[in-house]
């Protein structure tokens, strides 16, 4: 596996409209081609984090000493504050463009409630992903991706051309994780999956998931309340996994965050 850091942060604050924030205070890296589970209680700012790090979001831009950067390659590195500090009259429809192109080109997403077109396809859904990341498509990748994420066949033959609401809750949440690995992007970011996966779907997901990161070398960080669930999981499609677990901490709510980085190695 690689030693590279894919992102690199400290000392970074996102303050809200009713002027709450939210101050992370460590400086964390978190490891190319790995598995990095994000666990905290709920309110502490586990999702803000995530949307920090995809660029959903943006952090504050007043404090000099803060980092965020996102390195695809060793040789390329995309320092965020360099994004938020452009002068530009057109400095909002230029950083939103930016952002975009930034996680058109390098970001998958599994979002809790998959959030998929439900008026589209399921070829239609995932093509829609490689044209925006300008990448080659056509109806054998599709199906082969579907096939990964459990459609045998016959569904395949059947329901391609489906829209995505007319699917069961199940087949449309593996059309949700088919699209979040389409093209395998470098991270590919999934929020809470136990709370809409039931444990057959999740163990294939981890599956799923797993392959991407040895396979394709992605990186996946997880939002999670079921640390140890997930741990299994994974443990179970590849045992020698190295799994690290990032912790947020706040003792109140108008206190820092801390991040309390490990790494655990399967059995």
């Amino acid at each position: 596996m690689s030693n590279h850091c894919i992102f690199r942060l400290k000392d970074i604050t996102k303050t809200f409209r009713n002027n709450e924030y939210l101050r992370f205070v460590e400086k964390v890296s978190i490891p190319q081609a790995q598995f990095t589970l994000i666990t905290g209680d709920s309110g502490v700012g586990k999702s803000t984090f995530i949307n920090l790090l995809s660029l959903i979001d943006q952090a504050d831009n007043n404090n000099p000493d803060s980092e965020l950067q996102f390195t695809p390659e060793s040789s390329q590195k995309i320092d965020y504050f360099q994004l938020y500090r452009k002068d530009s009259r057109f400095w909002t429809r230029l950083f939103n463009e930016q952002c975009a192109k930034i996680r058109r080109q390098y970001f998958g997403f599994l979002p809790q409630m998959g959030y998929l077109l439900n008026t589209f396809s399921i070829q239609e859904n995932l093509s829609l992903v490689a044209l925006l990341r300008d990448a080659p498509n056509n109806i054998d990748t599709t199906k082969e991706i579907l096939a990964t994420v459990g459609f045998d066949r016959e569904e395949l033959d059947k329901k391609i051309n489906f829209s995505t609401g007319q699917l069961s809750g199940g087949q449309a949440q593996r059309v949700a994780l088919a699209r979040a690995i389409f093209h395998y992007p470098k991270v590919i970011f999934v929020d809470e999956p136990t709370t809409y996966l039931d444990k057959t779907r999740m163990k294939t997901a981890m599956e799923v998931l797993t392959n991407a990161v040895f396979s394709k070398h992605c990186t996946v960080v997880i939002v999670t309340h079921e640390y140890e669930q997930l741990v299994n999981l994974l443990c179970e499609a590849k045992p020698d996994l190295l799994i690290n677990k990032l912790t947020l901490e706040r003792q109140a709510k108008d206190s820092d965050v801390h991040l309390i980085y490990e790494s655990y190695e399967g059995k």
